[in-house]
């Protein structure tokens, strides 16, 4: 490319595009240079506009012209009678057409000893110049249509010395035969030249009105089964980003379309890093990784995986990856490393630290993408910095912690792994929502439920990603040995306060959650740790509609306290006091929350339930389990809570069937046919034994 041969600059086509011509001294000779045929043309042609302001816009060119050589060319461009040349170039259109492009780029390899057309562009006229254009013009255009014929060699477009005058003529050839040398073609032709990009941009530029129509002709035409590494898609991307960079109120507008097509990957990542704008790219690369589209991802993914594998070359080495990808790589370490160049997190950098590294790990998860030993200290010095205690640090500690549970491999170093377990004690110490997090997985880690882990990690990160089981192992030795052994996540899971008011809309990660899994695997009983304050607790402080893990909750905890046959004092002593029981249906008869009335009433339904079926488990023990009495049972408003949940399903919706079949067998009183049938669609049923007619109208 020429030392003044160059794109058209933002300031020249913003000029030429809005018309203000009060800016023209404020550009560059080179910068004018290249928008010099719209000016000439401008100054040159009939205006439509006669009025005063024109001719003051008109002067102001023209001082700006007058002192400029290569305006006389131009204007003597102009003069030729393009009427005769248009007629001329129809005729050779078509000859060119029916000899092919085989042909004729055969002819001129053949004919290349004869006069080269430089020293014919040199030595002839102007019309004969012009002459000379239109025929490489015409070559470019049938060029344009070959996929296969990705560069074009000539030594007159090429040539350093007259790369500006041709592109003057081929600009205004273009200008004044719109018909013959159509736009689209002209410019898909254009890409064959090495300095393609910089005609494409000066065509365009002197014709602002044909932007978009461009831009949408070269992306349209982009092959998207092609390497995005073939010369001729390279020189498509640079020749659409050389245009938006003259032109960058329409990027993104160019972006959207590529992603809409899928292709031009490359372009897509380039395009967003010329935008200098790290939110819109973090935000933009996770959209297009986690959206609905999945065959968009599934494209922007594989462009990813190959680059980064790189194209064997011949000697049997990798080449380097493309240009986008790794500047897209060198982008994102700039934004870790400025994130981790202060001691802690606040305000939108945790905000920022959260996008970050979930767009690591959707990069990991779905494309593959590979962490140098610089990306991976960084994104482990992120993930485990200091914050202070707020929602939003809740928010960036889980992703954290899930992130390293799915990307492993960034803790590389034995003082990596001291820094995890020291990080993780810390963690423990926070009274925050992270604890639930901790808890749950230390449970998991101890039960083995990779499954579950892995559910834990993609529901916290928002995405459903690979996660490989057998890499959680070292993090599993942390957790359970280092960190949280059972008798550890015992004695703390106690101390997490229980949630209220817990209702079927809280779904996030709750201490629930912890409690059901640690009672489910008799942790709490193996090292005697008292969880029934907890259970009660929680139990009171549960509104409608109920919470689906409720009704799972005192299952659990019933068959911990009688289930086992080796249950003994301890397990026995866990057990709701009578005191309780009756304090909860106290609050319900006095005006209270229903709901923790019916938990209640279903939990004394089935510790009678198991207390019967495990009754001869417990002859041969010394301590008898905690037995209710027939007082406490006749107390509780049994029929009135009954009517509440069978008027109530909707809100308990996993509690009224359980409920119902334990009254069933020992209540079957409360559950008969008739009494239920009345208020039956507003009607009432009456109780007596039908009549003979009412029979025979059944029966008939």
């Amino acid at each position: 490319m020429g030392l003044s041969f160059l794109p058209v600059s933002y300031e020249a086509f913003t000029l030429v595009q809005s018309g203000n011509v009060n800016r023209l001294n404020e550009l560059s000779a080179v910068e004018v240079r290249a928008i010099l045929p719209y000016l000439v043309r401008t100054t040159l042609c009939v205006p439509m506009d006669d009025t005063a302001s024109w001719d003051s816009t008109r002067e102001k060119i023209l001082e700006t012209l007058v002192s400029m050589e290569p305006v006389n060319n131009i204007v003597a461009f102009l003069s030729v009678d393009y009427h005769m040349l248009e007629q001329d170039t129809k005729k050779e259109l078509y000859l060119k057409q029916k000899q092919g492009i085989d042909s004729i780029l055969k002819s001129d390899s053949v004919n290349s000893g004869s006069e080269s057309c430089i020293m014919e562009f040199e030595r002839g006229d102007y019309i004969h110049k012009l002459r000379l254009i239109q025929r490489e013009a015409i070559i470019l255009t049938l060029m344009g249509k070959r996929v296969d014929l990705q560069t074009y060699e000539n030594e007159l477009l090429d040539s350093l010395v007259y790369q500006e005058e041709v592109s003057d003529s081929l600009c205004i050839c273009q200008a004044e035969l719109p018909t013959v040398l159509a736009m689209e073609q002209l410019v898909e032709g254009l890409l064959r030249l090495a300095d393609g990009a910089v005609y494409i941009s000066r065509l365009v530029a002197n014709s602002p009105d044909v932007f978009r129509k461009v831009v949408a002709a070269l992306v349209a035409n982009a092959e998207p089964q092609s390497g995005e590494d073939e010369l001729l898609m390279r020189r498509r991307s640079d020749a659409i980003r050389c245009l938006c960079r003259m032109n960058p109120s329409e990027r993104l507008t160019v972006r959207d379309s590529c992603v809409q097509k899928r292709k031009l990957a490359s372009l897509v990542i380039l395009l967003s890093l010329d935008h200098r704008d790290s939110v819109d790219l973090i935000g933009f690369i996770s959209g297009l990784l986690l959206g609905s589209a999945v065959e968009t991802r599934q494209w922007f993914c594989n462009y990813i995986r190959g680059a980064q594998k790189g194209k064997p070359s011949p000697s049997g080495a990798h080449e380097h990856p493309p240009t986008a990808v790794a500047a897209l790589a060198s982008r994102l370490v700039d934004e870790l490393t400025s994130l981790t160049s202060s001691l802690s997190l606040h305000g939108s950098a945790l905000l920022a630290a959260v996008s970050v590294l979930r767009l690591y790990a959707s990069l990991r998860g779905f494309a593959n993408w590979r962490f140098p030993d610089t990306e991976a200290n960084l994104l482990f010095t992120l993930a485990t910095m200091a914050t202070d205690p707020s929602p939003a640090v809740d928010r960036f500690i889980s992703v954290s912690l899930a992130f390293l549970l799915a990307c492993p491999f960034v803790i590389n170093t034995t003082a990596q792994e001291r820094a995890t377990v020291v990080w993780l004690r810390e963690l423990i110490i926070r009274s925050s929502a992270t604890g639930h997090m901790l808890l749950l997985l230390a449970i998991h880690f101890h039960s083995n439920h990779t499954t579950s882990i892995v559910e834990l990690i993609c529901s916290t990160l928002g995405m459903r990603i690979p996660v490989r089981t057998a890499s959680l192992a070292r993090l599993k030795t942390m957790f359970t040995v280092s960190v949280f052994t059972e008798s550890v996540i015992a004695s703390h899971a106690v101390t997490v306060p229980s949630t209220g008011p817990l209702t079927a809309h809280r779904h996030s990660l709750l201490p629930i959650h912890c409690m059901l899994q640690l009672l489910r695997s008799r942790t709490f009983a193996r090292h005697g740790v008292a969880i029934q304050p907890w259970i009660y607790a929680q139990i009171n402080q549960s509104r409608r509609p109920l919470h689906p893990l409720l009704t799972p909750l005192i299952d659990a905890f019933v068959n911990s306290v009688l289930g086992s046959r080796k249950a003994g004092s301890h397990a026995f002593r866990q057990a709701f006091t009578e005191g309780q029981i009756e304090s909860t249906v106290r609050c319900y008869t006095a005006g209270g929350a229903l709901t923790p009335a019916l938990l209640i009433l279903y939990y004394c339904l089935l510790y009678k339930e198991v207390l019967q079926t495990n009754a001869r488990y417990y002859l041969d023990l010394s301590v008898a389990p905690v037995t209710y009495s027939p007082r406490l049972y006749s107390s509780l408003p049994i029929k009135l809570l009954l009517d509440q949940i069978k008027a109530q399903q909707h809100d308990y919706s996993n509690l009224y069937p359980p409920t119902l079949r334990l009254l069933s067998k020992h209540y079957p009183d409360l559950c008969l046919v008739l009494p239920w049938s009345k208020g039956c669609h507003g009607n009432t049923v009456d109780g007596g034994p039908p009549s003979p007619e009412e029979l025979e109208a059944a029966l008939g």
